[in-house]
């Protein structure tokens, strides 16, 4: 069977098969391509065919030499500390679903509203400055999410605010409006990457999941558009504790392997339909289980190497979320603003954020909303509840939070109020709706060789 990574778009940069985002010189590429053709070191170990890395590169630099040249400069702002961060963009939150886990609501304003206060939201020309300032700061992935952002009438406008020619340009989908057509326009007018959510093994459990009948059909046919439209194509997928034990986690796997399609794995966190929810939260065993699944199957998380686990936790370091009334979030689970965009520029709230100790380049932690019980309690659930979100940032952190006391916005310098870190062990327990289906523990048993 063909490798998916020869499907899709690889970086020619870095370990990571999956995002154009290079943590490792050219140099030590070039020495771990070799390593991997004489078979010293095994490609799982570094994520990437190696006889492919010459040819990435040219292709890279030819196809988006903007994108390229920034993407060179990678490993010198990640010792000197700065941010790579991937821009995931919350343009609109207009959507066509009412997925079981989703936290949208909580950030949608009804239009007569948001018209009545004069809420300010982006407009395109706020999204070229924002494209002009994450340029200028050598940011080079863009990605296009909401809501479902294929719903919106002026789509094409926004990616050419964006400019396709500085950034790799990515955007999320529930697959609903994706068909051939449309799979080659967004080709046509720059979009290069295309993340389909799917939540399922078969029709049913995806569709229950997505509560949208006939939603399963559609994934399947915007996956056979994107290949044809040569759009690089990747799946989305939620995993909480329970499923990564069932069979229907094994068979998914199995359906995305045979359609050799990547799929991103996204821990489940505790916001949204999971908000307060402990017990499906990702253990260090579930990590260590999904770890054994990626040396079989073509997958990844914000913790795969070369993608987040060199870093540790890739908020503020390797991602910012920014919503659509201009604040920015450390990612896309941690509803808190680190500053508004209309109010500051993103080079100053993206620095002030780095000397916030939870986000320090410097330090190797796990995902901190997804496994962190200390900063889930005191920072994630002061947005749970009927509070507007995001909250901002001067009501979690305090002056003892950062690193600079010199550079704490509007917190207080003087608080005495530092947060301890706390163990899952003492996280209280609640249960999810539905049962777990026994299945089989990959530790303990072959993934082949699981019934």
């Amino acid at each position: 069977m063909p490798n998916s990574h020869d499907t899709m778009f690889l970086s020619p940069l870095e370990g990571n098969k999956y995002d154009p985002a290079p943590v490792m010189s050219d140099e030590e590429i070039q020495k771990r391509a070799e390593a991997i053709r004489s078979g010293t070191l095994n490609e799982t170990e570094v994520g990437f065919a190696g006889e492919n890395v010459e040819k990435r590169q040219n292709w890279l630099q030819s196809y988006k030499p903007k994108v390229y040249d920034k993407m060179m400069k990678y490993p010198e702002k990640l010792a000197n500390s700065e941010s790579i961060a991937i821009i995931q963009f919350q343009y609109d939150y207009l959507c066509n679903f009412d997925c079981e886990h989703c936290c949208i609501d909580k950030f949608y304003v009804p239009r007569d509203w948001e018209k009545a206060s004069g809420r300010r939201k982006f407009e395109l020309e706020d999204v070229a400055r924002l494209s002009d300032e994450a340029d200028k700061m050598g940011l080079a992935n863009f990605v296009i999410t909401g809501g479902e952002p294929l719903l919106l009438k002026e789509y094409d406008e926004l990616v050419e605010a964006i400019d396709p020619s500085k950034f790799f340009l990515c955007t999320d989908s529930n697959g609903w409006l994706l068909d051939h057509e449309k799979a080659k326009h967004l080709k046509k007018i720059g979009i290069d990457k295309v993340q389909l959510s799917l939540d399922g093994a078969d029709e049913e459990s995806h569709d229950t999941f997505r509560r949208k009948k006939g939603s399963w059909k559609r994934v399947m046919r915007a996956i056979d558009a994107c290949k044809e439209a040569d759009l690089h194509v990747i799946l989305s997928t939620v995993i909480w504790k329970d499923r990564i034990y069932t069979d229907e986690w094994k068979k998914f796997l199995d359906f995305a392997q045979e359609k050799e399609v990547p799929t991103y794995i996204v821990y489940a966190k505790p916001v949204g339909a999971f908000e307060g929810v402990y017990d499906q939260m990702m253990t260090e065993k579930e990590g260590k289980i999904l770890q054994k699944f990626e040396e079989e199957y073509d997958i990844f998380t914000h913790m795969t190497t070369s993608y987040g686990r060199d870093l540790g936790c890739i908020a503020v370091k390797r991602m910012v979320s920014i919503s659509r009334y201009g604040d920015i979030m450390p990612c896309p689970y941690q509803h808190v603003s680190l500053g508004n965009f209309f109010e500051e520029g993103l080079a100053d709230i993206v620095g002030r954020a780095l000397n916030i100790k939870w986000f320090d380049p410097k330090k190797n932690m796990p995902c901190i909303c997804g496994v962190d019980k200390g900063f889930i309690e005191n920072v994630i659930s002061e947005s749970y509840g009927d509070n507007e979100v995001p909250i901002r940032y001067d009501r979690v952190f305090t002056g003892d939070d950062f690193m600079d006391k010199n550079n704490t916005g509007d917190v207080d310098k003087n608080s005495g109020c530092g947060r301890e870190v706390e163990t899952w062990a003492n996280a209280p327990m609640v249960t999810l709706k539905g049962k777990k289906t026994e299945a089989y523990d990959p530790i303990e048993e072959s993934i082949k060789g699981g019934t």
